[in-house]
């Protein structure tokens, strides 16, 4: 597979180098480190919570436990990686393109001790230099979303398995109706420049020669932008927050309204989706829907 075009690698670095700490860090993934979305999984509960619900739901359909050799293609400043290595054992390479969230994640490993179980390095995830079935699981969690080739991504993924490995995506889907001016204000300010529908996703692993694609929408569970209030009162902290953080909060919120960034168009929509795919032997694609406004979610 060819590697992501520069154009491509730079807008995607640009994005989350000007949102990876002020934006996520700083208000939306908590103890989790998740840049992601979460899932509700009924009762009260915190986005933290919802968070790591993704991370656990994903370890389940991919059935990753302890010695498992996961690849998380896309990982952030680590979040999935590190919870698969502390609760499931797992060894984890987690991939990107953003050297800060590297450097975050490495710093966030040796912090909670598992350094020794988990690694990251800055690459390009359509173009692994990790040799040949390399990994039991690739992991990808709103990631894929911003593949500009997919189908080259599952032939690359394919190659990394091991026999009787899995792909295991949570990921933006394209939906359908909706508002097309806005759908096409989120795929540009979100990078997303090639976004498929869910029966599209899996045509494109059975080409590349997954077998048994399970797909699972997981839309009416997701937890997306638009719960994340109602998420935080349900887990509201018990300390006071200092007036210098409260002040340097307004600061950014202006920021985002005088922008318009933070409005969401009604119509828009996607389908989110995460898979499990193994190749050469029984693989499992899930589709995970999630809810935010325009969008769905689905687990391959």
């Amino acid at each position: 597979m060819a590697s992501t075009p520069a154009w491509l690698q730079d807008r995607i670095r640009g994005y989350y180098r000007a949102t990876t700490v002020r934006n996520f860090l700083w208000h939306w993934c908590g103890p989790s480190l998740a840049l992601h979305l979460g899932l509700s999984r009924g009762g009260p509960h915190s986005l933290d919570d919802a968070h790591v619900n993704t991370n656990a739901d994903l370890a389940e359909r991919a059935a990753i436990g302890p010695g498992t050799r996961v690849l998380d293609a896309g990982c952030g400043v680590g979040g999935t990686a590190l919870w698969l290595a502390e609760h499931r054992g797992a060894e984890v390479v987690g991939v990107t393109l953003e050297p800060e969230q590297c450097e975050l994640g490495c710093r966030f490993a040796v912090e909670r001790g598992l350094a020794d179980r988990v690694r990251f390095e800055v690459m390009d995830f359509a173009a692994i230099t990790f040799p040949a079935g390399r990994f039991d699981v690739i992991a990808t969690i709103e990631s894929l979303s911003h593949a500009l080739d997919v189908s080259g991504f599952f032939a690359h993924a394919l190659a990394l398995l091991a026999p009787g490995g899995r792909l295991a995506c949570f990921d933006y889907f394209r939906g359908e109706g909706g508002d097309a001016a806005a759908a096409q204000a989120m795929y540009e300010g979100w990078i997303l420049p090639n976004l498929r529908s869910l029966a599209e996703a899996a045509v494109a692993l059975a080409e590349a020669g997954f077998v048994r694609v399970e797909a699972v929408d997981r839309t009416e569970s997701a937890l997306g932008p638009g719960d994340r209030a109602r998420a935080r009162r349900v887990a509201r902290p018990t300390a006071p927050r200092t007036r210098g953080i409260t002040r340097r909060r307004r600061r950014v919120a202006a920021s985002w309204q005088r922008t318009g960034r933070h409005r969401r168009g009604p119509g828009s929509r996607q389908r989110v989706g995460a898979l499990r795919v193994s190749p050469r032997s029984p693989a499992l694609a899930h589709r995970d829907p999630r809810r935010p406004l325009y969008t769905r979610q689905g687990a391959f």
